[in-house]
């Protein structure tokens, strides 16, 4: 199971939000991010589960 948090970032004109989801155990793998646009972060939560060895930011 993994450890997942939400985050924004406020910038002018715009508020981006992302997931960070972190295994339980790291292995020295790469961090992967999932980006997209306009969906929701939540609309990649498949497809990062395939992904469970490393950090996965989603967008």
């Amino acid at each position: 199971m993994s450890t997942i948090g939400t985050r924004t970032v406020r910038v002018p004109g715009a508020l981006p939000t992302y997931d960070i989801r972190r295994p339980d155990a790291v292995r020295g793998q790469r961090p992967l991010f999932v980006l997209g646009s306009p969906m929701a972060a939540s609309g990649f939560e498949q497809l990062v589960a395939h992904f469970g060895d490393r950090t996965a930011g989603s967008r």
